[in-house]
């Protein structure tokens, strides 16, 4: 009997994770979308920024997220604390994915590091977990185009420089992380 009601209780458990994790949203006709995630709330008063390319998307602390849409095809997305991490995307029209941003040691605050959200990962069901945990307490932050405008302003100079750190990287055949085509979620 316990070995059942086991069973019955996992069964459930399962059935949930995958019902949720089909409440992404879907993109705008011609568009790929991306969910950039915090899930993690060590360090929660240390806020990431994050970019495209040189676009800044805005920035906030542990146990967030955003949801952002882009035309199909090859991106550079990176995040900014102590350090940069980058992470070159190949993203397919209609197709959700998932960037979770893990917290690191750092020496004088966090660092950020880029981790995709892929099936094929061995702790793909654990990360899964965390991911559905953020989005059923609906903590999206969004910024409005003049606060976006204000910040990218202030940090042109830096943009400049991170996009030449990232151009130097690619120049001496320093790895690179992926997310590739294959990693979405709906």
């Amino acid at each position: 009997m316990n070995r059942f009601l086991l069973f019955v209780v996992m069964s459930v458990c399962f059935y949930t994770v995958s019902a949720q994790e089909l409440t992404l949203r879907k993109p705008s006709p011609g568009k790929a979308m991306v969910y950039i995630m915090r899930t993690s709330t060590a360090a929660p008063i240390v806020k990431f920024s994050f970019f495209h390319g040189e676009k800044y998307l805005g920035k906030f602390n542990g146990g967030k997220y955003m949801v952002y849409e882009v035309d199909p095809g090859e991106h550079l997305f990176w995040v900014k604390s102590e350090n940069t991490d980058f992470i070159e995307a190949d993203m397919t029209e209609g197709k959700v994915y998932i960037l979770d941003t893990s917290v690191k040691l750092g020496a004088l605050k966090a660092a950020a590091s880029f981790k995709p959200l892929d099936k094929n990962d061995k702790k793909y069901s654990k990360h899964l977990k965390r991911v559905l945990k953020l989005l059923a307490k609906n903590k999206e932050r969004s910024f409005t185009e003049d606060e976006l405008s204000k910040e990218q302003k202030k940090l042109e100079s830096m943009i400049k420089r991170i996009q030449e750190k990232y151009a130097k990287l690619k120049e001496t055949g320093k790895t690179i992380k992926k997310l590739t085509s294959d990693m979405y979620h709906n």
